[in-house]
């Protein structure tokens, strides 16, 4: 064998066990997500939070609406990631799997996800558009709250300083 075709073989190799160690990972952290709870875990955790906020009927429209687009986004989402997990797992499970596609299959779902939850920020700056001062301090302390946790203080905090 010469010394290009055993570079070549490793190489493969190499990116084979990154892959499916990605694949893996990506399946693994889906499992503890709440993500896999499905719409209606976060549609009944947004429902809490804007009862909160005592809507008016105007608010409650506009937060209906909201809730309908988070509801159809998360709805298609599940299945176009049904749908590309299966392609993944079937390509995975040929005895020799293309690399490029399974590559090409999860960078799909990534930009479909990253698409989604673009959305879902600029429906939230809409329906924060419609609040009024005492309910905007209301989401800004929560959402201050949220970013203190500790799974953000890796990211150097709320507003820039590193936390230990």
């Amino acid at each position: 064998m010469t010394k290009k075709r055993k570079i070549t073989i490793l190489g493969c190799s190499v990116l084979l066990v990154l892959l499916v160690g990605v694949g893996l990972a990506v399946g693994e952290a889906y499992e503890r997500s709440p993500f896999k709870k499905g719409p209606s875990y976060f549609l009944e955790k947004m429902d809490a939070k804007a009862e909160e906020l005592n809507l008016s009927e105007a608010q409650q429209e506009k937060f209906e609406g909201l809730k309908s687009e988070v509801r159809r986004s998360m709805e298609q989402g599940h299945a176009e990631g049904r749908e590309i997990f299966g392609r993944i797992k079937t390509e995975l499970g040929r005895e020799n799997p293309d690399m490029n596609v399974v590559a090409s299959l999860m960078k799909k779902q990534m930009a479909n996800l990253q698409g989604r939850l673009g959305q879902g920020v600029d429906r939230f700056a809409e329906f924060y558009g419609v609040l009024d001062e005492k309910q905007k301090g209301m989401v800004l302390a929560k959402v201050r709250e949220h970013m203190d946790k500790d799974h953000c203080r890796g990211h150097g905090g709320p507003w820039g300083e590193k936390k230990e």
